[in-house]
This record gives structure tokens, C-alpha cells and sequence, in this order.
């Protein structure tokens, strides 16, 4: 019998130990390099040594053609270890992190605005930190004197909408990083508008002020410290109010307050200076020893302080006061007698009251104080019997006369007249109206209020007035203006009416009358004075309101509306119509978005459906890759959910409830699926079969020697 060939054996177990070994190394992964601690530097400066690496991002990234060409770069020195930092030269090779970078100087402040800006300083963006870093990276190139033309080749692999919002992030990085360096490369400049202030009197009072004097800068958010050289005794700085202050913000604005004694006859030259500083940033590019390889731009930047400095010229001088004159005004009969019971009014020449008075039968009216100029002299109410004047022109200069005298000539017996006036309701007399009688050029005859009664006013002279209503009884309109004919020996009949103010309410949902409000109105001092529900015309009427400002309150909106819940005022007034006032109601509002899960991107071709809490259907759609709105859904409690996936979704069985009421009264509602995926075979998972089929070999193999070792006779 033949002894067993073990070459087999060895043959088949060499084989299975191969196939481990190799599995083996498929599976081990490549470590970053450790770092030793004595590469790090203290925080606080620059490394004096830098050391850099290229590091790429996930091996597949689906946004560029070959992400190797522009890796993320990290420092491995100090505070920075592991910071972004950014090539500058788009010819040489990437960093590794055996190269010294020994040489430094501070980079251009564009570049420290690109770092505080860029990657990890962008705000809110649709963009992923891959194409953060990546669009940061190629604005640096860009301020190395690169086209950008020439560094964006790879961007026409993005989407439409991915490869917008990156051209869009860096043409921001650019603008802003030009216009910072512009900025600070100007230095901090301040200034005011005018290179010089005068000082001026203030009337009434005993100090000369400057007019406001605006601080300008090119820099905002800092503080501008103001100070006084060689300024009067008592000079301070104030604000509009009068307040001394001792600083403004950019665009800030003050004045120069000068007691009136400190200022001679000369003129007064002094100086206001402005002083304030402000934070920069920069930072660094490193050399490599070995120069096929990138300078860097540190991912880092540090601050230094800018000042600046600037003033404006104050000029003032003791100016004259213009001197005042005094005029004695005397009201007569025509016959030398004081005459009392008139109203007088002195003005400007351009209708600014001086002083009102009425004439006494003792004392003529004395007037103070009055500049040089014209004045006009009015009588507002004649004396009962008499006539009145036509307004009197005054001059009042240094030689004008002083002293005054006007007339009033008595009416004749045989010119007089009567007049009876009764105010109504349109029906009732109506007591409460303010109403006057006036002659056609305005002057007051009589003033009174109504009672239910006729006013009577006798011995006027034969003539034309004119009956005014100043002010209606609560809740009335006033009413026009009636001419009146008086004649001779005769008693001229007027009746007054008025009406009621009224004012009208129409509820809508913008388009249609709206049933089922219920408002109410509420006067200055928060009470109810009206309250209603609208029925199917949605139209109120109201009469009677007093004059005043109210307020429309809705209390209770209509079914599957929403609720205003800020007032609507109204002003109702006696001398015009309120106009109709129209107040509508929006509708609640769901809105639902059907996105990708993994993408965030909308999805079209799912069926949902929205059912109340009794489990009956109200909306039923199809998702179009659109916002979906629902209006007009009444208060309760709704749940939302799927019924049908759209292709390559999975079905998502979650249900989404919400609550519509008077404090929610919209809702906005996303609901998401997530993709189908096949999983590929990967060259872990093949690695991991091969293994198992050594393993499964190897223990055949043992077996088989095993088996031959115990039963020797049996070998072939």
C-alpha cells in the first residue's frame, strides 16, 4: 500500500494562508502621521517653523473631476495643528509636513479677510464644507495674480444650482476682501461735514450754540472720542437735547455750547478734536526651504490696532441784539369814550398771533417787546350796536407812532334788525352745539351754545352774516355754514339741524361678505361701546359714535379663518363722513414640503393625504416637487401622512400630526422619504469573503491530515 502524498496538503494550506494574508491587507488602513509634541509652539504667535500637508477630502467626492488637484491643507504647528490653511502658488507641489517653512511675512489684509471669512467664518449658505474650503482656496489663488478663469475648470461638474451659489460665495469673498484691504490700507480717517462751525445765539437764552456738526469715518462700529483745545471758560460738548457728551458713534452728530459771557466783541477761533482706533486682522505666508513646493497662507489671523485722528475749526463772536419797541392801544365809540366788550387780535404780517384781549371802558392795552416791523390789528367780536373796523396795518419802527385809537360807530335805530336761531336734530331742538354769528368778512358777532330754545340777537345792523357751528353735540355731525339776511325792523328765522355721525363696517375674506365675526369697538379709554357678529352681508352700521379715536376689535374669527389680532383704528369726527372701513379675514393656512432625506431636495410623485381627527379625508394630492398649500381648514386636530411612495422611495409610514386654533393658526409641515439604494460589493466585502474561503479551506485541509494520521492502512 502506497503512503499518503502530504504535497497535496501543504500545497492547499500554503494557499489558504495566502489568501488571509492578503485579505488582511486589504483591510488595513493608512494613519495620518503622529506629531510629535515638540513640533507644536506656544498659542499666541505665528510658528517661526511652520509644517503643512496636503490633506484630501473623502476619496469619490462628488464634486470635483480630481480632488487631489486641490487639497485641504492643514497646519501641524501649535494652536494651529489641524487648521485650514490655503496654497498660494498654483504651479507647485502640495505641502508635506517633512518641508520646513522657515521664512514669513505678514500676507496682504485681503487674504486675512478671505480666513476670517472663507470655510469655517462663512455665515448661513447652502454650501458643504468641501465647497466651502474649495471656493476659499480659489479666491487665494485669485489674490496671487491667478485668472479665476483659470482656477474654476473644475466647477462644470457641479449642478446649475450648486455651481451659482459657489461663483456667487466667491465673487463675495473677492468684493469683500478688496474692499477691506482698500479699506485699512486708507488708514482710519475722521472728519466732520464742514471744515468750520460758527457759533450763534440762541434766542431766549444766554449761550451761543453751533448748528449739529456730523463726525464721518470709513469705519463703522467704533467709538470717536471728542475733546476741547483752547475753547472758551464754560465751552462743553452737547448732543441735540443739550446733554454734554464726551464721544459720538460714526455719523454721530453734536454741538458747541459757549456761555454768552465768555465770548468778547473779537472773534473767537478754537478747536474740537477727534481721536479712536479701531482692529485689524492679518496674517501669514510661509516659504518652503525646498521651493517646488506651495507657499501657504496660515489658516489663522492675528490683530493689531489702527488709529485715527482728525478736528474741526469753531468761530464765534458776540452779536447785537435788534432793539424791541412798545405800541398803547385804545378802543373808542367815536364819540372819545372807551369802548368795552370787543375782542382784538394783534398779529404778524404773516398771521403769527402776538396777543388777544379783550377792550375795556377803562384801561387801553399796552404791548412789549415788539422788533421792528408790520403788524396787522384784527377785531375778532364787535360790540353789540356797533360796526365793526377793517383791519388795521400797524408799522412799528424807531419813529412810527406809539399810541393807537380805532373806532366803533354805533348802528343807526332805523338800520337795525333781529335774528332767532334754533338748533334741531333734523326734527327736536338739540341742545350742547357751539355756534357763533359772524359779519362776511369774519368778524364775531355772537358766540353761544344751544339749548332747546331759540337764541335771539337783537339791534344787529341791517345787513348779510353768516351762521357757523363750531362744535356738534356728542354724537352729531356739525353742520355748514347758513347766510343769513337781516332786515330792517324784522326778526330773522334760522333753523340749524344736524345729523348724526355714522360710520360703516364691512367684514370680507377679500372677496366675498364674511359671516360668523364677532367684533367689537372700543373708545380711547379701552371700553366696549359696540359689539356685533356678522351675519351674511358682513355690513354694520353705526350712528351715534362721539367724536373721537375707537378701535375694531375681533374677538372671534369665523370658522377656518385666522384671527386678527391687532385692532384697526378709526377716527370719528363731526365736520366729514367716516369712510366705510373694511377689514378682511385670511383663512388658515397648511404647508407642506415633500423632500429628498439625504438631499434636502424636494421630491414630486408621492400621493399624501390629510385627514381630521375623526379619520375623514379633507385633501387629497400628489407631491409635484412644489410647496403645497391647504387654506381654510377649521380648528382641530390633522394627520398627515403617505399612501403612496414615490419611484425609488421608500414608503414613509410616519404620520405627521398638527393642531390648527386661535394661537396656531398655520402650520408648515415636512415630510421626507429616503432613496432606495443598492448597496455595491465593495473591496472590503470581498476581501472579507476570501478570507472565509482560507479559513474554510484551511480547516478541509486539517481535517483531511487529521483524518490520514488515525487511519494510516487506509492511505492510497
Amino acid at each position: 500500500m502506497k503512503k499518503r502524498n502530504y504535497v497535496y496538503d501543504f500545497v492547499l494550506g500554503f494557499a489558504a494562508i495566502m489568501i488571509i494574508a492578503v485579505s488582511a491587507f486589504g483591510l488595513n488602513f493608512k494613519n495620518n502621521k503622529e506629531i510629535d509634541s515638540d513640533e507644536k509652539l506656544k498659542a499666541g504667535a505665528a510658528p517661526e517653523i511652520g509644517h503643512f500637508t496636503g490633506v484630501s477630502f473623502a476619496v469619490g467626492n462628488q464634486y470635483f473631476d480630481d480632488v487631489t488637484q486641490f487639497p485641504k491643507i492643514e497646519t501641524y504647528d501649535g494652536d494651529y495643528a489641524g487648521n485650514a490653511s490655503y496654497c498660494f502658488d498654483l504651479e507647485k507641489d502640495t505641502p508635506i509636513s517633512t518641508v520646513n517653512y522657515s521664512t514669513k511675512t505678514k500676507a496682504g489684509y485681503d487674504a486675512a479677510y478671505v480666513v476670517q471669512n472663507g470655510y469655517k467664518g462663512a455665515t448661513a449658505t447652502t454650501l458643504n464644507d468641501e465647497l466651502l474650503y474649495y471656493g476659499s482656496q480659489l479666491v487665494m489663488h485669485k489674490l496671487s495674480g491667478v485668472s479665476l478663469n483659470d482656477v474654476t475648470q473644475h466647477v462644470d461638474s457641479l449642478d446649475a444650482s450648486t455651481k451659482a451659489d459657489l461663483i456667487d460665495y466667491m465673487n463675495d469673498l473677492i468684493d469683500g476682501a478688496a474692499t477691506y484691504k482698500a479699506n485699512v490700507e486708507a488708514g482710519l480717517t475722521l472728519n466732520s461735514n464742514q471744515s468750520a462751525f460758527a457759533l450763534n445765539k440762541v434766542t431766549g437764552e444766554n449761550y451761543y450754540e453751533t448748528s449739529d456738526i456730523v463726525v464721518n469715518s470709513n469705519t463703522t462700529g467704533i467709538t470717536i472720542a471728542l475733546s476741547l483745545a483752547s475753547a472758551p471758560n464754560g465751552a462743553k460738548i452737547v448732543n441735540s437735547s443739550g446733554t454734554e457728551i464726551s464721544s459720538v458713534a460714526p455719523g454721530g452728530s453734536y454741538r458747541i455750547r459757549v456761555p454768552e459771557a465768555s465770548l468778547s466783541d473779537t472773534t473767537t477761533t478754537f478747536t474740537v478734536n477727534y481721536s479712536a482706533s479701531r482692529t485689524v486682522y492679518y496674517t501669514y505666508l510661509y516659504q518652503p526651504d525646498d521651493t517646488n513646493y506651495q507657499p501657504v497662507i496660515l489658516g489663522e489671523t492675528f490683530n493689531e490696532t489702527q488709529n485715527g485722528n482728525g478736528s474741526v475749526s469753531i468761530t464765534g463772536q458776540l452779536e447785537q441784539e435788534d432793539p424791541t419797541y412798545s405800541i398803547t392801544i385804545t378802543k373808542q365809540d367815536g364819540n372819545g369814550s372807551n369802548l368795552g366788550g370787543a375782542t382784538l387780535r394783534l398779529e404778524t404780517n404773516d398771521g403769527s398771533l402776538i396777543e388777544e384781549w379783550n377792550t375795556s371802558t377803562s384801561n387801553p392795552k399796552t404791548i412789549s417787546g415788539l422788533v421792528a416791523g408790520t403788524y396787522i390789528l384784527k377785531e375778532t367780536v364787535v360790540p353789540t350796536g356797533y360796526t365793526g373796523f377793517a383791519n388795521l396795518t400797524i408799522n412799528v419802527n424807531e419813529t412810527s407812532e406809539k399810541n393807537i385809537v380805532v373806532n366803533n360807530t354805533a348802528v343807526p335805530e332805523e338800520d337795525k334788525g333781529n335774528i332767532s336761531i334754533l338748533k334741531t336734530d333734523g326734527t327736536n331742538p338739540l341742545a350742547g352745539a357751539v355756534l357763533r354769528l359772524e359779519t362776511t368778512g369774519g368778524t364775531l358777532i355772537d358766540e353761544w351754545t344751544s339749548a332747546t330754545t331759540a337764541h335771539v340777537i337783537n339791534d344787529l345792523q341791517v345787513g348779510t352774516y353768516v351762521v357757523k357751528e363750531v362744535s356738534a353735540p356728542s354724537g352729531y355731525m356739525v353742520g355748514e355754514n347758513q347766510t343769513v339776511q337781516v332786515t330792517k325792523d324784522n326778526t330773522t328765522t334760522v333753523t340749524f339741524a344736524n345729523t348724526l355721525t355714522s360710520v360703516r363696517i364691512i367684514k370680507t375674506d377679500g372677496t366675498n361678505p364674511l359671516a360668523g365675526a364677532k367684533l367689537q369697538i372700543l373708545n380711547s379709554s379701552n371700553d366696549v361701546v359696540r359689539e356685533w357678529t356678522t351675519d351674511a352681508t358682513g355690513t354694520a352700521v353705526f350712528t351715534g359714535l362721539p367724536v373721537g379715536t375707537y378701535t375694531i376689535k375681533e374677538v372671534e374669527a369665523p370658522e377656518g379663518y385666522v384671527l386678527i389680532e391687532t385692532g384697526r383704528q378709526f377716527t370719528i369726527t363731526n365736520n366729514a363722513a367716516t369712510p366705510d372701513i373694511t377689514i378682511v379675514n385670511s383663512s388658515t393656512k397648511v404647508l407642506i414640503n415633500k423632500i429628498d432625506s439625504t438631499t434636502n431636495k424636494p421630491v414630486a410623485g408621492a400621493t399624501l393625504e390629510i385627514r381630521d381627527a375623526s379619520g375623514n379625508q379633507v385633501a387629497s394630492w400628489v407631491s409635484d416637487g412644489t410647496e403645497h398649500e391647504i387654506l381654510s381648514l377649521p380648528y382641530g386636530t390633522y394627520s398627515l401622512r403617505e399612501t403612496a411612495a414615490p419611484n425609488g422611495y421608500a414608503l414613509n409610514e410616519e404620520e405627521i400630526s398638527f393642531t390648527l386654533d386661535a394661537s396656531n393658526q398655520s402650520s408648515s409641515l415636512i415630510m421626507t422619504n429616503d432613496p432606495i439604494i443598492e448597496v455595491p460589493k465593495t473591496a472590503l466585502n470581498i476581501s472579507k469573503t476570501i478570507m472565509n474561503l482560507g479559513l474554510f479551506l484551511i480547516m478541509i485541509g486539517g481535517g483531511l491530515v487529521y483524518y490520514y494520521v488515525k487511519h494510516p492502512k487506509n492511505e492510497q
